[in-house]
Order: C-alpha cells, then sequence, then structure tokens
C-alpha cells in the first residue's frame, strides 16, 4: 500500500520565552474497488506543546450513485 498523501507539519513556538516544538505526520491511502466502490483509510500522529502524543485513524468506504 503506498500513500496517496503525506502530510508533515513542525511547529516552533516561544510564547513564555522558552523553547517548544510541536508537530505531526498524517498519511491517506485511496484505492478504487470498482467503478463505483472507493475506500480510503487515512491516520495522523501528532505531538503538541505540553509534550501529550495524540494519534487517530479514520476509514471510509463510498459509494458513487
Amino acid at each position: 500500500m503506498i500513500p496517496s498523501a503525506i502530510t508533515i507539519t513542525i511547529t516552533r513556538k516561544n510564547p513564555t520565552g522558552k523553547d517548544t516544538v510541536s508537530g505531526a505526520i498524517g498519511l491517506q491511502y485511496q484505492q478504487q474497488l470498482s467503478e463505483r466502490l472507493l475506500f480510503q483509510i487515512g491516520g495522523f500522529d501528532s505531538l503538541d506543546d505540553d509534550g501529550d502524543k495524540r494519534f487517530g485513524v479514520r476509514t471510509e468506504l463510498q459509494r458513487k450513485l
């Protein structure tokens, strides 16, 4: 499976006088299963300013009319 979209975001902020870095990476893959059926899966992983990790996954099955 080759991702159809890759997103990488890195942000460096200094609102309180100390260096903080947050970042995220997201992947999305989609595959046409038939003439009217499309499967998508995506996910992300991130690190926020407080050092907390967050992640998520999403799947979708679409039928074109």
